[in-house]
């Protein structure tokens, strides 16, 4: 999945260098944007503007740090936690949707029919709605880990405490059923953890559901 993102958001940046760039004028006979069409210019605008975030967020770093740090485990652990706050850099790359919007204004335009437009912002409502629960549930998860990438952040004596503390991945439990074995979040497969934490968010949004319950 690593490399799949990585040649992906690679391809991005070298299509990026070649995409048009809208000027911000209109043309005066035709009354559409003007559109930048020299590489050159294009180029320097990219540049200026995502390349820092496109090129932070695209490259593998945790395995170049791997490769070049293999043998001093003391410098490939502190560079390991710096390249995984770096890792963020790729949610900063979500900013770049705002552009979605243009060109769902000129979708408007062309389609004309009232009831399409309709169905299609029902949906698109219904996707913003998921997507914001898939965030929130991969945080509760987050967050609930003894060690996840805050925790990389930390001293090593408070990343010992941290991990102390009792979570609620780690707190064993039982079913209603007193004779079944203790189990916990932490054992459980990634789809029954995520359908969990999904659900918990959901209920979060109208009301607390009575299954979670703070440690």
């Amino acid at each position: 999945w690593l490399w799949i993102t990585t040649v992906v958001f690679a391809t991005d940046i070298l299509l990026s260098f070649n995409t048009a760039v809208e000027r911000g004028e209109r043309d005066r006979h035709s009354g559409k944007l003007a559109l930048i069409l020299d590489r050159c210019q294009i180029a320097k605008l990219y540049l200026r503007g995502w390349f820092i975030i496109d090129f932070g967020s695209a490259v593998p770093w945790a395995q170049i740090s791997e490769a070049f740090y293999s043998g001093d485990s003391s410098q490939l652990t502190r560079l390991t936690k710096v390249v995984k706050f770096v890792r963020l850099l790729r949610l900063v790359r979500m900013l770049r949707l705002a552009k979605l919007k243009t060109i769902w204004e000129r979708m408007e335009i062309r389609i004309g029919s009232v009831y399409i437009i309709q169905c299609i912002s029902l949906l698109r409502v219904l996707c913003v709605v998921v997507a914001m629960c898939h965030w929130s549930a991969c945080l509760f998860w987050l967050i609930g880990l003894p060690r996840n990438l805050f925790t990389e952040l930390m001293s090593d004596e408070e990343q010992l405490a941290y991990e102390a503390a009792p979570h609620w991945t780690t707190v064993w439990r039982r079913h209603s059923n007193e004779q079944s074995e203790p189990w916990r979040w932490l054992d459980r497969s990634i789809s029954e953890t995520y359908v969990f934490c999904f659900y918990w968010t959901l209920g979060v949004m109208r009301t607390m559901p009575a299954e979670v319950t703070p440690v």
